[in-house]
């Protein structure tokens, strides 16, 4: 046997009481699409994560940070980012262009 509470309601006036309605608040219904944004939102945040975070060792062997979208496979964001590895990259070959510069001894007795 199976028993089933029985759920019952009060009206604006016995919530007020004295007979008295309450005051009905003015707002927009529940499927306005301000409503249907905000849903929405809430739903694509509950997915699970369309993005991976990959960290790896660029050949300068610095630590490189990407997030990847998983369907598409492409770089969403990376740090630091390709072109601040790029500079990196030109700086230190001038660097060593500099160096090697220095350290070469030139033979004046010929």
């Amino acid at each position: 046997m199976r028993i089933e509470p029985e759920v019952q309601s009060a009206g604006p006036a016995e919530v007020q009481g004295k007979g008295t309605p309450a005051p009905q608040r003015a707002g927009p219904p529940p499927s306005t699409p301000a409503h249907n944004e905000v849903a929405a939102k809430m739903a694509r945040e509950s997915e699970p994560a369309a993005h991976a975070l990959s960290i790896r060792l660029d050949n300068n062997k610095r630590v490189v940070y990407q997030v990847i979208d998983q369907q598409t496979g492409k770089v969403v964001r990376q740090v630091p980012a390709k072109e601040v590895l790029e500079a990196a990259h030109s700086v230190e070959q001038y660097l060593r262009a500099v160096e090697s510069k220095e350290h070469r001894t030139v033979d004046i007795t010929s």
